[in-house]
């Protein structure tokens, strides 16, 4: 039996950020660098990305993304209704 490497559902890593908190994080320094806030940028940016990593820590996968569909409520593809709360029968 071939042995698996342990890290092959690891995701992609930049100096140990994920890599759609790596694309948060570069998003708003943009947006602030387009409008010459660059330390703000910054500081927003590490605070926004202090957050997201918080709030996913021990959370399964797509748990950020979950929490952005039943707060919208947009309809994203064939995903059930974002107002539905329980399955029954």
């Amino acid at each position: 039996m071939r042995r698996l490497p342990r890290t092959i559902d690891k995701p992609i890593e930049l100096l140990g950020f994920r890599m759609d908190e790596v694309a948060v994080f570069v998003a708003v320094l943009v947006i602030f660098l387009l409008v010459n806030f660059f330390f703000t940028g910054l500081i927003v940016s590490g605070l926004l990305l202090a957050f997201l990593r918080g709030t996913r820590r021990g959370r399964p996968d797509g748990y950020i993304f979950h929490l952005v569909y039943r707060a919208t409520g947009i309809r994203m593809g064939t995903l059930l209704p974002a107002r539905l709360r329980k399955l029954s029968g």
